[in-house]
């Protein structure tokens, strides 16, 4: 972490800027991802072709949100916050150990899929549409770096509390990214023509 914060401290010299927003959806994203990896793995087994899967839907799901953001512009952020956190209660509260029992082969694939997709989705039309609105394009992107690097360190967490716990984290983050933004909102707009 500490390396992480002078490499991109040194790439941020010129605009010492901080954008906590950004660096908080990083942390919760990268949260979001390695629950899936492991999820998954529990599910379909620990291959290669199940880590493929799971970054294709990851990829996929970005691509299709930036796809959004780009044809039908910026999105209603905090009404994104909100479905991203009810997805991540839900699949808090309802683990694919619950639902996955009895379902068939592609059921459960198409149940899994949806299961990473939706709050990957989301948390990628959140990022696309804020980052519309940041002042300097690669100042956010070093905060969301940043903010990955503690989401990496954070993930050895589900090692005392559980996999599960992985989601109340992420929702945690996201919570402290939409106060980010709330707390940024202002001074953009300012900078803003």
């Amino acid at each position: 972490m500490l390396l992480a914060l002078v490499l991109v401290g040194w790439q941020m010299r010129q605009a010492p800027r901080f954008e906590p927003d950004f660096f908080f959806l990083g942390a919760g994203f990268l949260l979001m991802e390695t629950k899936s990896v492991t999820e998954f793995a529990l599910l379909f087994g620990s291959t290669w072709q199940v880590n493929v899967m799971v970054f294709s839907i990851i990829l996929v799901e970005i691509l299709l949100a930036n796809g959004v953001v780009h044809w039908w512009g910026r999105l209603p952020i905090p009404a994104a916050y909100a479905a991203l956190a009810v997805a991540l209660v839900a699949g808090y509260l309802y683990p694919p150990t619950l639902w996955a029992q009895g379902l068939g082969p592609a059921a459960l694939v198409l149940g899994a899929g949806l299961y990473l997709g939706i709050p990957i989705f989301l948390a990628a039309l959140i990022f696309a549409s804020s980052l519309r609105l940041a002042a300097v394009g690669s100042v956010a992107l070093g905060c969301n770096i940043l903010g990955s690097v503690l989401g990496g360190t954070s993930e050895y967490l589900s090692m005392a509390f559980g996999l599960r716990f992985l989601s109340l984290l992420a929702l945690a983050m996201y919570v402290a990214a939409l106060a980010g933004y709330w707390w940024m909102r202002r001074s953009r707009t300012a900078l803003k023509p």
